[in-house]
C-alpha cells in the first residue's frame, strides 16, 4: 500500500517535471522571436536616427549658408 503510494507521488513528480521542461522550452523559443524582434526594431530605430541626424545636418548647413549670404 505504502509502495504504491509512493509510485504515485514519483509518477506524478516525474510528469510535473516534464509538464515544465516543456514549458520552459516553448517560453525560451518565445524569448529568442522577441529578442530578434527586438533587436531588428532597434536596428530600424538606429537607422532613423541617422537619418535624422543628416537631416539636422542639412539643415544647420544651409541655415548657416543662409546667414553668411544675408551678411
Amino acid at each position: 500500500m505504502i509502495l504504491a503510494h509512493y509510485q504515485t507521488l514519483y509518477d506524478s513528480s516525474v510528469a510535473f517535471g516534464m509538464r515544465k521542461a516543456l514549458q520552459s522550452s516553448r517560453d525560451k523559443d518565445g524569448m529568442h522571436c522577441r529578442i530578434n524582434s527586438l533587436e531588428k526594431h532597434n536596428r530600424d530605430l538606429e537607422s532613423e536616427i541617422e537619418q535624422l541626424d543628416a537631416h539636422y545636418e542639412a539643415i544647420v548647413k544651409r541655415d548657416a549658408e543662409s546667414d553668411i549670404c544675408e551678411k
